[in-house]
This record gives C-alpha cells, sequence and structure tokens, in this order.
C-alpha cells in the first residue's frame, strides 16, 4: 500500500509541476490539459533523467533523481506565479474537471494494483526482458543501458518507457521486483486519465460538460475495459450453449469444441490468451485489457498514455484558430518543444506509434488549413511546413538514441497468402469476415453508429465520395502492384482467387473509411468552433479505419516473415483511436437521439430504445471476456497478495532467490556473470535478467529480433557451454577474460545442462564468494592466476 501511494504521490508532484507548462500548449482546451499533465510531467522527468545520464551530469542514484523532481517542481513554481491569473481562473472554473481526472487517476492506480497483486509473478511471455531492461537501466552508469543477454553491447531497442520506470522506481526507493508491477499499475492509471481527458474535452468543447463526464468515463471504458467478442464463445462453451457447427463456423484457434469447467467461467488454464488471436499465434490482435491482465511491460503497453495524450495534442491544434503553417510554432515555441517531446518520445517508446501520431497531426493540419479557406494544394504545403519542424525537432531530442538504434525491420512488403511461410496459416495472412467482426465488433458498432448520424446532419460537400474513397484504390493499386512484381501475373490471379471470402473484411473496413472520409469532408466545411470536436473524432476513427486497412494488404517485413507485428502493432493503435472516436460517437448519437424522443412519430419515437438497447447487447457480449479473463487470472480473487514480483521464487526456489539477492546486495556496476546459455523463454539467463547484470548470452532469438542479425552474439552459446564443461583450465579462463566475466554462477539450470562436476571443474580455477546450498557464486582471478589445480 505504502509503494502505491509513494508513486501516486510522486506522479501527482510531477503532473503539478509541469502543469504551467502543459496549461501553455493545451490552453485551447476547456481543462487547460490538466488530465494530461500527469503523463507530461513523466515524460519530462524521464527524459531529463535519461539526457543526464546520457551526458554524463546526472548520476544514476537516487538522491540525484530526488534533485532533479525538486528542479522540476521549482521550475514549475517559477512558470506558475508568471502565469498565475490564468491558471487561478482555469483552477475555479474547471476545478471539478481537475478533481475528477485525480480521483479517476487514484482509483485506477489502486485498482490496478490491487488486481496486479494476485498475479505478481514476473516471469513467462516478455516480463523476464522487460525487468531485464529495467535492472540493466537501475544499475546503468551513464545511458545508454547495458544490454543485459549481451554483454559488451548496448540495449538495441526502444526502451524509453523501461527508463520511466525505472525513474520511478529509483526516486520512490522500492525494490525493482515491486517496481515492475507498479509500471503496470501506472501506465494503465496514466492511459485511463489521458484518455478520460481526451473525451472529456472533446463532449464539454462541443457543449455539453456535465455530460463529458459520463462519457469520459465511456471512453476509458471502451479503451481499457471493453474486449473483443471471443470471450462470449469461451463462456458459451463451457456451458454447452453452443451448436457443435459454431466451432467449425468461427474457428477460433484452440477453441475446437466445447470445454469442462469448473465453475461458472472457463477454468481452463489461461483461456483468455486465445483473445488475442484467435486465429493463432501468427496474427496478434492485443488490445489493451488483455495487455494489462497479462502484465508485460512491453513497448506498445508502456506508450498507451503517451499515444492517449498525442491525440488530446492533435485536438489542441484543431482548435488553433488559424492556419497551421511554420508560423504557428514561432508564436507557441512551447508548444513545439512540449510536442516534439511527446511526439519524440515514441521513437525511444515504440517506434510503431511515431509515424502514426504524426499522421494524425498531419491529418489535423490539413483539415484546419481547409477550413482556414485554402486551396488544398497550399493546404498541403502549408501541413509539410507545419510538420517538418515538429518531426525534425522529435528526432533531434532523441538523437543519441536514434544515432545508435539498429532494428530487425526491413521493408514494407506486400500480403500474399499464396508465399505465406509454411508454419503461417491463410487466415492469419488475410482475415476472415467473422473473425475481423469477433475482433472488432464492439468499436465497429458505436463507429457506424457514430458515421450514420455525422452523414446524416452535415450537410453534403462537392465531390466528398469520390475523394472519400481515394485511399481504397490507392492500397489496391500499390498492393496489386508489388503482387505483381513479387509473384508474376499468375501470381497475382492465384492471391485473388486463395483469399475469398476474405476479400469481405477490407471491403467491410473500406466501407467504413470511405464513410468516415466524406463524414470528415462535410465537417471540415466550415469554420464552425464546435465542429471541432468532431471532426477530430472523426479524424482519429478514418486514421484507425485505414491502419487496419492497410494492415490487410502491406506488412513490414521482419523476423517472423509474415504480418505478425505489423498486425499486432497497428491493431493497438487503432483499438485506442477507434475508443476516443466512438466514445465521443456515442456522444454524438445521443444526442440526435435525444430529439427523436420528442418525435410524435411512434417509429421515430422508437428509436432511441432500439439503438440502445441493442448498443447494451453488443458491449455485453464485449464485457464478458473482462469479467471472465479476471476470474480465470486471479482464481477467482483468492490467494495470497503481494506485488513483490519475486517472492514466487523466494517460496518456490529459495537458493535461486538467495543468489540473486545476494548479487544484487553485493555486486554494484555491471560486471558481467555467467549463467547458462539456452533457448528463449528457459530457465537461462534468469540471473541477468533478475539483477540486470549483463551476461554473455541471454535469450539468442530476442537478440537476433531487436538487432536483426546473428553476428553479435556468433559464438557465445558455445563458449559458456565450453567454460562450463571443459576441463582445460586455461581453456576455460581465456573465455572467461574474452568476455571480460567477472562471476560466475552454478546452480539448478547449469546442473541440470552441464551435470554436477561443474562444480568441480569451477572450484579448479574460480574463488568461491558464496555458497547457497544448491548454488555456488563463484569470482574470477582478475590476474588471471588459477585458484585451483587442473582436472586430470
Amino acid at each position: 500500500m505504502t509503494e502505491t501511494l509513494s508513486w501516486w504521490l510522486i506522479i501527482q508532484v510531477a503532473g503539478l509541476a509541469v502543469f504551467p507548462f502543459t496549461l501553455a500548449v493545451f490552453k485551447r482546451l476547456p481543462d487547460g490539459g490538466y488530465a494530461f499533465s500527469k503523463v507530461i510531467g513523466l515524460l519530462a522527468f524521464g527524459y531529463l533523467y535519461w539526457i543526464g545520464g546520457t551526458l554524463g551530469a546526472l548520476p544514476n542514484e537516487r538522491w540525484a533523481l530526488l534533485g532533479l523532481l525538486a528542479a522540476l517542481v521549482v521550475a514549475g513554481a517559477v512558470a506558475g506565479h508568471l502565469g498565475r491569473d490564468a491558471l487561478i481562473g482555469l483552477a475555479r472554473s474547471r476545478w471539478r474537471a481537475f478533481v475528477a481526472v485525480d480521483v479517476l487517476f487514484a482509483v485506477a492506480l489502486a485498482a490496478s494494483a490491487f488486481l496486479r497483486s494476485y498475479v505478481p509473478e514476473i516471469d513467462g511471455t516478455e516480463k523476464p526482458m522487460d525487468f531485464a531492461f529495467i535492472n540493466a537501466v537501475l544499475r546503468a552508469d551513464t545511458f545508454p543501458a547495458e544490454d543485459p543477454w549481451l554483454a559488451g553491447h548496448d540495449i538495441s531497442y526502444y526502451y524509453f518507457g523501461h527508463i520511466l520506470v525505472a525513474a520511478m522506481t529509483s526516486v520512490s526507493g522500492v525494490a525493482p521486483a515491486v517496481g515492475y508491477n507498479l509500471g503496470v499499475a501506472l501506465v494503465a492509471a496514466l492511459a485511463a486519465t489521458a484518455c478520460f481527458g481526451v473525451v472529456w474535452n472533446l463532449v464539454a468543447a462541443a457543449g455539453r460538460t456535465w455530460a463529458a463526464y459520463a462519457f469520459g468515463l465511456g471512453g476509458v471504458g471502451l479503451l481499457l475495459l471493453v474486449a473483443n467478442w471471443e470471450g462470449l464463445f469461451e463462456l458459451l462453451a463451457i456451458h454447452g450453449l453452443l451448436p457443435g457447427f459454431v466451432y467449425g463456423l468461427v474457428d477460433i484457434g484452440g477453441l475446437e469444441g466445447p470445454r469442462d469447467s469448473e465453475s461458472w467461467y472457463p477454468t481452463e488454464f489461461w483461456f483468455w490468451w486465445r483473445a488475442s488471436r484467435i486465429v493463432s499465434n501468427w496474427t496478434i490482435r492485443e488490445f489493451p485489457f488483455f495487455s494489462f491482465l497479462l502484465g508485460d511491460l512491453h513497448a506498445h503497453v508502456m506508450a498507451l498514455p503517451m499515444f492517449a495524450t498525442a491525440i488530446g495534442f492533435a485536438f489542441t491544434l484543431l482548435r488553433a484558430g488559424i492556419a497551421l503553417d511554420w508560423r504557428f510554432w514561432a508564436l507557441s515555441p512551447v508548444s513545439l518543444v512540449v510536442g516534439a517531446l511527446l511526439i519524440g518520445a515514441f521513437t525511444f517508446l515504440n517506434a510503431w506509434d511515431f509515424p502514426t501520431a504524426l499522421a494524425l497531426v498531419g491529418i489535423v493540419a490539413v483539415v484546419t488549413n481547409i477550413r482556414a479557406g485554402l486551396r488544398p494544394g497550399v493546404a498541403l504545403l502549408n501541413t509539410l511546413a507545419f510538420v517538418a519542424p515538429l518531426a525534425l525537432l522529435s528526432l533531434l531530442l532523441f538523437m543519441p538514441y536514434l544515432g545508435t538504434a539498429t532494428s530487425a525491420a526491413q521493408f514494407v512488403a506486400p500480403v500474399l497468402v499464396i508465399n505465406s511461410p509454411d508454419y503461417v496459416i491463410a487466415g492469419d495472412m488475410a482475415t476472415r469476415p467473422l473473425h475481423l467482426l469477433i475482433a472488432w465488433g464492439p468499436l465497429f458498432w458505436l463507429t457506424g453508429l457514430f458515421l450514420v448520424f455525422a452523414l446524416r446532419e452535415l450537410p453534403p460537400a462537392r465531390g466528398q465520395w469520390v475523394v472519400a474513397a481515394l485511399p481504397l484504390p490507392a492500397i489496391l493499386g500499390a498492393w496489386a502492384g508489388a503482387a505483381l512484381f513479387d509473384a508474376g501475373p499468375e501470381g497475382l490471379a492465384d492471391e485473388v482467387s486463395t483469399r475469398g471470402e476474405a476479400w469481405l473484411s477490407p471491403l467491410i473496413v473500406g466501407a467504413l473509411l470511405v464513410a468516415a472520409g466524406a463524414a470528415l469532408i462535410r465537417a471540415s466545411g466550415d469554420w464552425l468552433a464546435e465542429r471541432s470536436s468532431l471532426l477530430l473524432a472523426l479524424a482519429a476513427g478514418w486514421l484507425a479505419l485505414l491502419l487496419i486497412l492497410g494492415a490487410e494488404f502491406f506488412y513490414i517485413e521482419e523476423f517472423s516473415s509474415a504480418r505478425l507485428n505489423t498486425v499486432f502493432k497497428l491493431s493497438f493503435q487503432a483499438w485506442t483511436l477507434l475508443a476516443v472516436s466512438s466514445a465521443f460517437g456515442a456522444f454524438y448519437a445521443w444526442q440526435r437521439l435525444r430529439y427523436a424522443c420528442s418525435s410524435r412519430q411512434p417509429r421515430i419515437q422508437a428509436a432511441p430504445s432500439i439503438v440502445a438497447g441493442l448498443t447494451a447487447v453488443v458491449l455485453a457480449a464485449a464485457l464478458v471476456y473482462p469479467v471472465t479473463a479476471i476470474a480465470n487470472r486471479t482464481d477467482g480473487l483468492s490467494g495470497p497478495r503481494t506485488l513483490d514480483g519475486l517472492a514466487f521464487v523466494r517460496e518456490s526456489q529459495p537458493d535461486e532467490y538467495a543468489t540473486v539477492a545476494w548479487l544484487s546486495d553485493n555486486v554494484g556496476g555491471n560486471p558481467t556473470v555467467l549463467e547458462a546459455s539456452g533457448p528463449d523463454w528457459g530457465d537461462n539467463a534468469r540471473i541477468s535478467w533478475r539483477t540486470g547484470l549483463p551476461t554473455v548470452i541471454g535469450w539468442p532469438s530476442h537478440e537476433f529480433t531487436w538487432r536483426g542479425t546473428w553476428d553479435p552474439q556468433e559464438g557465445r552459446s558455445e563458449a559458456v557451454d565450453r567454460i562450463y564443461t571443459s576441463n582445460d583450465p586455461a581453456e576455460a579462463l581465456e573465455l572467461l577474460h574474452r568476455y571480460g566475466v567477472e562471476y560466475v554462477v552454478a546452480g539448478r539450470p547449469e546442473v541440470a545442462k552441464y551435470g554436477e562436476g561443474v562444480f568441480a571443474r569451477l572450484d579448479s580455477i574460480l574463488e568461491r564468494v558464496a555458497d547457497l546450498n544448491t548454488t555456488v557464486i563463484y569470482r574470477v582471478p582478475p590476474n588471471g592466476d588459477l585458484v585451483g589445480a587442473a582436472i586430470n
């Protein structure tokens, strides 16, 4: 409880400290950007921590971070004093919104930490990697931090989110294993407040301040609580309520028939995993609730609050009231700096979000310039002049990272079912329409309602449908051309035929995309201030649909040779954009339906009840998954609770826990530790990811994924195996010195792989510094002298 309170307090302080600067950027929004101040505060604190460490100007110590936080408070106090009239005026008029944001943040943080305390184990999926990065950051003398799974190399991944969690862990003084789980809770809470802030401001700007609270919470629900419809099939399956033919029809991977259960909810181990895959593991469609239930502190998750804040940033630009070009930044340099910090952070947080966030800003700029009366060509040129300085400064702020970053991503390739790898089934490469509706049904329903009412009310614009439909031939033409080049005429014809019913999926998404585009064009036809909310919601929805459609035809070629990661990353972005758009769309539809209630025509009077009833059914089906998944994941909210992510190691493997504790307490800096080599997701590298100490080789496939090449790790696994098995002391010692190893661990995984003789071999050349029952820690002699005698 005290650890959670400490994180709440730190974020409150950081948010209040930067609010004067946040207000300068978001002053056109009804709440002045207060809902985003916590995210901006964490970003500013984390950026100064990182850049200070990169320049060698800030020691990576708790006292230094406390000083940094104090400096942020002083800067905020000075700025607040200079702008006190605006701050006081806003606080007096919007204090209810401020209180709502703070209450929501506290409740979301407490609730997330509470749920996480039932399943705190830092184990499985990507948690070891994420924890390894956090620990590596905490151990770093300067940045970039050393890769804990490839000693002698820097981390080659976008790990700014791990830096933010490490900074919070350090300044709060909690144990890293507790900090990990608080990090999960914090990201969820910040995402909730940022999403609430976007929707609240959209509705309040449309003139309905009191409704803004309800629909703001609705937006939070759509983002963080609502799931896809897969959970409904799981619940029906355990109660035997699905006819046999339905299983083959829906074709959900792993759900081939009725399931047994020991309770009212599915008790099958990790049944909830299927909702993120639907077909198989080669098409990932995570949504935020699943991600937080899983508990991986992965890049796409940690970027979520910032991505929602970027939508809010786009909204404040849309409300600028003037044409947007480079002169806007000259008049508002604080907006340029804060905007560049926010947008640029994605390059280091989750690189996939950077072009999408920048694209949203660009769309908003185009719409604003057209609303200002500029001709389309001039509007585009002005937009380029507006986006260019923002993009340039965004990259410059994070150049210390970008200058050394590497990636496995190669190029954009067409999605071809006929050329899919043997291990990828056709349903993963082209989405069947039923799978599309299971994955997106709840948000598509609300989006459809929104577009129906928007198109019905907005006055037609000349050529709207032609312009709105342009993305379709552009995408299809580019795909057909790429497919023709890649597979030839016969291959293209075969591809068109092979997709079969899967062509209905882009048809559905394309229809929504064209409708959203037409509504956006119609809404851009005047300069009415109240239209700004409608425009932002339509722009966000249009971009989301474009991402979903684009992933049906193109993907980024990388490690998997399939569209796994492209669908994964773009779907997560699309969910966020659609959640915001749909929340405002629900408000928009609600307003129009209220007028129908006063109609004297019975059919029109019945419309609100019908729409509300159908929407309730749609959302109830989408809430089956969260309820049943929480019950399954937490075993019905039973069992012991803790936020210590390594408590399970202490209980089940006390010697392993003692090893980690000894190294954490007695070994400072970044000396290399040797442990057993092995495949990804094995017991190997458990010391490095639990302590942050670099090891010679950790999880090989992860390293390849991050770097796009096997070269840096060539020969390392073999060298590790040779050290543990060699009967030649000189050879073993030479290899230890070659890789700069200072400590060697011999425990259960090493004995399992190399045999009981590993202790005798290591005793002959190394010094025992800790004997922890089944585990021994050795120190490598710095001068290369042998400690024991040669083994005969």
